[in-house]
């Protein structure tokens, strides 16, 4: 047994803790564990921890009620937040909807790092807005929790409802960036919906309504992040949504020197460059875009991705297939070498195909018939080219 003279309060809990996994994987452990459990909580009875971790094995097990255990938890720390996160669990399986929303408050309001288990569960729980809102703290404490919110709120159905969550985020807290990027992209839509005369929405009944809305969104944010690219690009993109490219193009000139999301903003200058049809620029922010990301090979493999994507929608094979194929050398992948592989052979780039079908098959361990008759298909096609040049 676990006697406290040998272990201190914090060794103690790590064991049991371990002890309570190995429970969790062989029920035949969980008696020992529970004698266990028993016999730490009779050594220090002031402890918490124990009777909490005694209400996660009750409540994960269904072997006994957790609500005893819970019961000695808060007893023994009523603002334990954990404590209050489970005990939420516990009377939403029971249905107590309205006082699991309670908890799932007091669990954050005790530890503000809980918001991202706790709103899951909320938003599950919640039918309406004034519902959610009962499981938010007060005032810009709550601001974290609601956005935390509103990113499980992510089906078409619920796109009201987090409109609602993220306005309240950003009105709680002004410089929080995230909820008002949702709102920003959700202005986009209802500003193409407007211009292409399908009707107005919720936020913007006509397009210059839409255009001030945008603005005061990007003016907080530039305020909040005053060295970010973000405000630019959230006004390039409301130009974009109106079809003004060309005023777009003028506003990421500039908005991409900024040193914060400066890849973000090339990304978007790209695509805006390529829809303008402006290879000069384009070929130049292309390259300035591979040579900013390209400082690990993650970041690079993923930017020539993105150009190798672009290449590809322009129809320009060769480029999309050198594009594909620096990707998968800076940072190998399957997709990445199978990208490799069909921009190589569109483009009639046998040798190249080859190679990067050779890497998919490797990776693949040789066992992947389909690469393998692909591969020799591709070298029969290879000498029937070098033939036709003779």
């Amino acid at each position: 047994s676990l006697m406290a003279g040998r272990y201190d309060v914090s060794t103690q809990r790590e064991s049991l803790h371990e002890r309570f996994e190995q429970a969790d994987d062989s029920p035949d452990q969980r008696p020992a564990f529970r004698a266990e459990l028993r016999e730490a909580m009779r050594m220090r009875p002031a402890e918490h921890y124990f009777p909490l971790l005694g209400a996660t094995a009750a409540f994960r097990w269904k072997d006994e009620k957790p609500m005893p255990w819970l019961q000695l938890t808060l007893e023994r720390a009523p603002v334990n937040g954990r404590a209050h996160a489970l005990l939420a669990q516990v009377l939403a399986s029971k249905g107590a909807r309205a006082q699991a929303l309670f908890e799932l408050r007091l669990a954050v309001e005790h530890e503000p790092g809980l918001a991202e288990k706790t709103a899951p569960l909320a938003t599950t729980l919640a039918r309406n807005y004034d519902e959610l809102l009962t499981a938010v703290p007060a005032g810009q404490p709550g601001a974290m929790v609601l956005n935390m919110m509103a990113r499980e709120l992510g089906k078409p159905a619920q796109a009201d409802l987090r409109r609602q969550v993220d306005l309240e985020a950003v009105t709680r807290d002004p410089e929080m960036v995230e909820p008002r990027t949702r709102l920003l992209f959700g202005l986009f839509e209802e500003m193409e919906s407007v211009v292409a005369g399908r009707g107005p929405g919720p936020s913007c009944p006509s397009a210059e309504v839409c255009s001030a809305e945008i603005e005061r969104h990007a003016a907080a944010i530039d305020k909040a992040r005053p060295n970010a690219a973000t405000g630019s690009m959230m006004r390039a993109r409301g130009l974009i949504a109106q079809g003004h490219r060309a005023e777009a193009e003028a506003l990421l000139v500039d908005g991409c020197t900024r040193l914060e999301s400066r890849s973000d903003c090339l990304h978007l200058r790209a695509e805006n460059l390529a829809e303008l049809n402006d290879v000069p620029k384009l070929e130049a922010v292309l390259k300035e875009l591979m040579s900013s990301n390209c400082m690990t090979a993650a970041s690079c493999a993923a930017a020539a991705t993105f150009v190798g994507h672009l290449r590809t929608k322009r129809n320009e094979p060769h480029a999309a297939a050198s594009a594909y194929m620096r990707a998968a050398q800076e940072e190998a992948t399957e997709e990445r070498w199978l990208l490799a592989a069909d921009a190589s052979e569109r483009a009639k780039m046998y040798a190249q195909a080859i190679e990067a079908l050779s890497h998919l098959s490797t990776m693949r361990n040789g066992t992947d018939t389909a690469v393998n008759a692909r591969i020799s298909r591709l070298r029969a096609e290879a000498a029937a080219e070098q033939m036709r040049r003779f």
